[in-house]
């Protein structure tokens, strides 16, 4: 859903790029570009901006391990937790997707074993039970591959389950903000400060 909905803004951002012609007080031409783009995210402490994941927590969390040595004993065994958590699930999808690839050797590997029927001729007696012993192979092959495949998914899947939710990191920011009230994080959604340009202004609205 957020995939969607970030690729779809995206994509409606690229196709409303506008060219807004003004004028200044002085009479002057002024161009503005008003540039709807994809609306990012920023963890925000005080005056100081990270990114909005693991990797920004860490930044600012590794920030306090000089100036508030205590905080940071606080907060780095629950933030090392997701970021185990991270790691586990980011080899669990690696794995699950590298044995769903593998499937594909299955009925490679097996088509010569299940070719039995081609050393007989039509007319030769053993060629019946050739083939329907060639359909069995057929059937075995299958199901191995279907095996293989589900398997592969499950991984994946408990690779996408095991991931830190925005709950999890959500609950994160608040055990901060309990232990510093004075210096609250905040998840910013959307900031981008106006910057002027040579003549003209860039704006990115939302």
């Amino acid at each position: 859903m957020g995939m969607t909905s970030r690729l779809g803004r995206s994509i409606v951002g690229t196709l409303a790029l506008a060219l807004v012609l003004g004028h200044t007080r002085e009479g002057e031409a002024q161009t503005v570009l008003i540039l709807p783009a994809e609306q990012p995210r920023h963890l925000a402490v005080g005056d100081q901006y990270y990114e909005a994941n693991l990797r920004g927590f860490r930044e600012y969390l590794d920030s306090l391990y000089t100036s508030d040595p205590e905080l940071y004993a606080k907060l780095d065994p629950e933030l090392a937790k997701l970021e185990k958590r991270s790691k586990t699930a980011t080899t669990l999808l690696i794995v699950g997707g590298v044995v769903a690839l593998a499937s594909i050797a299955v009925p490679v590997a097996a088509a010569n074993s299940c070719d039995s029927a081609s050393a007989y001729h039509t007319s030769d007696p053993e060629y019946r039970a050739a083939v329907e012993d060639d359909l069995d192979c057929g059937d075995r092959v299958t199901a191995g591959t279907v095996a293989v495949v589900s398997a592969g998914f499950g991984i994946a899947f408990v690779g996408l389950a095991v991931f830190p939710t925005r709950r999890a990191k959500l609950q994160f920011l608040n055990l901060h903000n309990r232990l510093r009230p004075e210096t609250p994080a905040k998840l910013e959604v959307g900031f981008v400060p106006h910057r002027r340009l040579a003549g003209a202004t860039l704006v990115f609205r939302y």
